[in-house]
């Protein structure tokens, strides 16, 4: 998840790369020996992201939406299925099928919509659209 202040700062290299003579291998062996860059926590040099929690909100909102679009779709079709005459395998079946190909894509889509609808009227309202807005 993304966390609302952005804590990873590159570091500036502490040592420049010079060649030191290992003994092991022989008086004219020369090896360098490179202190890398790693990724650190620097003080103050946090910034703000204020679509972190819209970012966390919209993949909850279409894991939740993409589970109950594919309930709905199976019961829904598969009664469907047993009225128009399916046995009751086939009614599962039919079920189970469309709610997998059809109701996971539909509810994900529906789940995450909702939320960034949500926002967009919120921006709206302070006066503050996104850029994506017309």
């Amino acid at each position: 998840m993304t966390d609302l202040l952005d804590p990873i700062v590159q570091a500036i290299p502490v040592a420049t790369p010079t060649p030191t003579p290992t003994p092991s291998l022989g008086a004219g062996a020369l090896t360098e020996s490179v202190q890398r860059s790693k990724h650190v926590h620097v003080g103050q040099q946090r910034t703000f992201n204020p679509d972190a929690l819209l970012e966390a909100g919209v993949g909850r909102a279409a894991a939740g939406g993409a589970v109950v679009g594919f309930l709905l779709f199976t019961v829904f079709v598969g009664l469907l299925g047993t009225w128009i005459g399916l046995d009751d395998a086939g009614s599962v079946f039919l079920g189970v099928f469309t709610g997998f190909w059809g109701g996971l894509g539909f509810g994900a889509m529906v789940g995450a919509l909702v939320v960034v609808g949500r926002d967009e009227r919120e921006r709206a309202a302070v006066g503050n659209p996104s850029p994506e807005s017309p």
